[in-house]
């Protein structure tokens, strides 16, 4: 998953991006400090959770006014709101404004991971994956309390980034998967020079020791897609 931090506490922002970088928890992690460096450097579409502090105390901008902005924009992605006040009116207003979710500091990183890996998984999946823990197709599955992949309960053998991409694939299976699409997911930002290609080739290059590298599809000059049908 990609992760936004907004905190202008420098301590608590790095303890929470070692954490999750310790337990490979998040592909992408970013930390904005500021509500003029949101303004000036977000990219919303490539992030898959946003931990949102209330108190801005740099430039004097409230939390809820990054919030609003985030939502005036359409995207559903969720933000966790961060804050030392245990205030019913603050909390009333976060989730006026649609936060998803509200935690108490000083709180425990492992707690945070386990409302971040919930919410993420709501967000990219739907109930009955979420209820089942699994997201699968045909005999291929991604199973959610380990975050790995298997075929015919097997474990494949993937790298990182071959996890992440084929997991782009699986959430829209059977659908073309845009190069930009993969490139924001992947990288935070949509770059020419950036090889998708290289990615794609590395992963087939894995699956085809579980006879699952004709699965990726290329579909020229648009992207790619995860279908099993040889006519294709």
């Amino acid at each position: 998953m990609n992760i936004l931090i907004i905190e202008d506490d420098n301590l608590l922002s790095k303890s929470l991006e070692n954490s999750f970088k310790k337990n490979s928890f998040a592909n992408i992690i970013n930390i904005i400090s500021s509500y003029n460096d949101f303004l000036n450097n977000s990219n919303i579409s490539c992030y898959d959770i946003i931990l949102l502090d209330i108190c801005l105390w740099q430039d004097n901008f409230h939390g809820i006014d990054i919030l609003k902005i985030i939502r005036k924009s359409n995207t559903t992605v969720p933000i966790i709101m961060m804050s030392a006040f245990n205030c019913y009116k603050i909390l009333e207003d976060t989730f006026h404004h649609w936060a998803h979710d509200y935690i108490i500091k000083p709180f425990r990183n492992r707690e945070l991971q386990i409302r971040i890996k919930r919410w993420f998984n709501n967000y990219l999946f739907n109930e009955y994956y979420s209820i089942k823990k699994i997201l699968y197709y045909r005999d291929l599955e991604y199973r959610l309390w380990n975050c790995e992949f298997y075929f015919q309960n097997t474990k494949l053998n993937l790298s990182k980034w071959s996890k992440h991409v084929l997991l782009l694939l699986l959430i829209n299976k059977e659908e073309l998967v845009s190069n930009q699409y993969l490139s924001e997911k992947i990288w935070g930002e949509h770059d020419e020079e950036k090889n998708i290609r290289i990615k794609i080739l590395r992963l087939k290059k894995s699956l085809k020791l579980y006879n699952l590298s004709d699965w990726v599809k290329t579909v020229r000059g648009e992207g790619y897609m995860l279908l099993d049908s040889p006519q294709f």
